[in-house]
């Protein structure tokens, strides 16, 4: 019951958060006035996926390292702060998705769909269950990309695409999609293997550690398409302009 209170809180708080930013961003930029009625719904979106992705992932990263439960026991393990971390991110896909459905235009994309819909239906098995938190955390903490993700299109819509900080932050994001998404997911395999007979030892243990396997591999797949669009845009901008100039 607590956990469906904070999973509700979170999808009030983040509309919430949604409509605050459309009342503030023109007191902090320009470039949102300038914006279509679309995009400044898109603009607003990414600030309260910000917000989330900056608040969660900490709170993830936390577990991760301090939480000894987990690490002795990752499966059969309890913590009531991963639990808590993943209703508050279960509430975010929920608000994320009925505003993609609702806007559509600049924000609606088929492959976040399939995202969102996979990690909703992730989450509400791992906190329906309360068993093998600790994927659900692995899955959360992949949130820490998101910031530099959306700070790329800040950028580009506020009109920095040839700043110094533009090309570092797109090496921010090949890097951390890299290592928190690509790298992080097949230690989480790995993880998964290694641990394999343990999901077993709880009811419904055996028909639950397929499941979570599928919705693994669906955020997998996503994951490494990204990724693939990521590095090649990454060596068009690199490579790209040196043949035209040849």
């Amino acid at each position: 019951q607590e956990l469906l209170l904070v999973t509700l809180g979170s999808f009030v708080a983040h509309w919430l958060f949604f409509w605050i930013s459309s009342i503030t961003a023109p007191w902090y930029t320009s470039a949102y006035a300038r914006l279509s009625k679309d995009k400044r719904a898109n603009w607003d979106s990414r600030v309260v996926s910000c917000i989330h992705a900056i608040y969660v992932s900490y709170g993830y990263f936390i577990v991760l390292v301090f939480d000894e439960e987990m690490k002795q026991n990752p499966i059969n393990g309890y913590t009531a702060d991963g639990l808590f971390y993943m209703a508050i991110t279960l509430g975010y896909l929920m608000y994320d998705l009925n505003l993609i459905l609702w806007k559509k235009g600049s924000i609606y994309d088929p492959a976040t769909i399939i995202h969102h819909v996979g990690g909703i239906a992730s989450f509400l098995l791992v906190l329906f269950a309360q068993k093998a938190i600790i994927y659900g955390v692995f899955v959360g903490f992949t949130e820490f990309t998101t910031p530099f993700i959306n700070l790329r299109w800040f950028l580009a819509e506020s009109g920095h695409r040839n700043s110094s900080i533009y090309m570092i932050n797109g090496l921010f994001i090949w890097l951390s999609f890299l290592t928190v998404r690509v790298c992080w997911n097949a230690y989480m395999c790995l993880h998964i293997f290694l641990h394999w007979d343990e999901f077993s030892l709880f009811s419904f243990g055996y028909w639950y550690k397929y499941v979570g396997c599928f919705f693994i591999s669906v955020a997998i797949c996503l994951n490494s398409y990204w990724f693939y669009l990521i590095t090649k845009g990454m060596v068009k901008v690199l490579f790209g302009g040196k043949s035209k100039n040849k």
